[in-house]
């Protein structure tokens, strides 16, 4: 993650997810959401990321419904976007994005000026630390530039601060924590293929993982892996299936669709059914089913 990213549309859908995932329902209290930022601060800013900000003030035909999904969050977003030197990590955890329980992590990640026998060592205490930090949380979202880990970078490579590692995970999975996992998809393979891959990576190197991948599906193509502990999973499953029924899913413009093939999808998960999505309105009503 990079304070350039705060606010743009990529950002707002991130956290409309995480807060529709961690509310309170009628069906248990609010989850307490964990964040790691995986905070990067070495890119080229000529590259451009993060100018996707037209939703707030001019959107496309396919953004206009964003509007309607979270108008919270889109009021939060125009304050931090407008006010450009308000675009920051520290300004997301201080302005009321998330809930405000929410423990967070904002260290830098960044071998510059570290010596390759050094790196692993720095990694360590980096991790050791954020951990420490979201021990209470319920859920913990890791937000890695990048994405999981690829072969071409170990985790002491001078790009290893841009992903997260199979094992950074397993370090929350094995002492109770959900995950929310950030996947920026490449090009090697189509988008359903990579995911497939990568639900099925999870559930080798996580012990009784059953991965839900949710594709976002403005702009840069991008990907987020739910993964409930079984003292999480009754409530999670509600505030997914809620999500899938709200206009964050609808048909027409659907900006986030359940990305994971039929047989990655676990018992009980269903697609919406197909809807309009309502420029103006209430959601639309309806439950999804459940086997």
């Amino acid at each position: 993650m990079q304070d350039r990213y705060v606010g743009d549309v990529g950002d707002f859908g991130k956290y409309g997810l995480l807060r529709s995932l961690c509310r309170a329902d009628e069906h248990g209290g609010a989850l307490r959401l964990g964040v790691l930022w995986y905070r990067f601060d070495g890119a080229d800013p000529a590259t451009g990321d993060g100018r996707h900000t037209d939703y707030l003030s001019r959107p496309s035909r396919d953004e206009q419904c964003l509007r309607e999904c979270d108008a919270d969050l889109l009021g939060r977003m125009l304050h931090l976007v407008n006010n450009h030197c308000h675009r920051s990590i520290t300004s997301v955890e201080t302005h009321g994005v998330l809930p405000s329980d929410t423990l967070f992590f904002s260290d830098e990640l960044s071998f510059d000026n570290t010596e390759l026998a050094e790196r692993c060592a720095k990694r360590r205490r980096w991790l050791d630390a954020g951990l420490r930090r979201v021990a209470e949380a319920d859920v913990v979202f890791f937000d890695p530039d990048n994405g999981l880990e690829v072969p071409s970078h170990s985790p002491r490579s001078l790009r290893g601060p841009k992903y997260v590692y199979y094992d950074d995970l397993r370090s929350c999975w094995e002492r109770g924590q959900s995950l929310v996992v950030y996947h920026h998809l490449g090009r090697s393979a189509s988008a359903g293929e990579q995911i497939s891959a990568r639900c099925q990576k999870l559930r080798e190197k996580l012990s009784g993982a059953e991965p839900v991948a949710f594709r976002y599906r403005r702009r840069s193509p991008r990907v987020y892996f739910v993964l409930s502990r079984p003292e999480h999973d009754s409530r999670l499953r509600s505030a997914i299936r809620t999500f899938l029924d709200s206009p964050w899913a609808c048909a027409r413009n659907r900006h986030f669709e359940l990305a994971a093939c039929c047989s990655d999808i676990p018992n009980g998960w269903r697609r919406p059914p197909k809807r309009s999505c309502p420029i103006e309105g209430p959601s639309p009503s309806g439950s999804l089913a459940v086997g």
